[in-house]
């Protein structure tokens, strides 16, 4: 038996280096998912830290809906290459 893969519905948001599944200006503590903390010890500060929290939230959210991310990001990639390659040879 396949265990389903789950995780914290869409869409998610990014603030201060913590990413939740809600906004607003009172956050409510059970809606945190995660937080990216500068590290002197791997050469984060805070401007990287809080660049990866929102990257991480513009990756899932651009990905909602999406049964296999990884496998349709792949199969978009191709189809764009064969595009570009047919316009190349089009315009000889």
């Amino acid at each position: 038996m396949t265990q389903e893969k789950k995780h914290t519905p869409e869409p998610w948001y990014a603030a201060g280096g913590r990413i939740f599944y809600q906004k607003g200006e009172r956050i409510p503590s059970d809606s945190f998912i995660a937080k990216f903390l500068a590290s002197p010890r791997y050469a984060q500060n805070v401007k990287t830290s809080y660049a990866n929290a929102a990257r991480v939230v513009a990756c899932v959210n651009a990905c909602a809906g999406m049964a296999d991310p990884a496998a349709e990001i792949a199969a978009l990639r191709a189809r764009v290459a064969e595009l570009e390659k047919e316009a190349t040879d089009a315009n000889g």
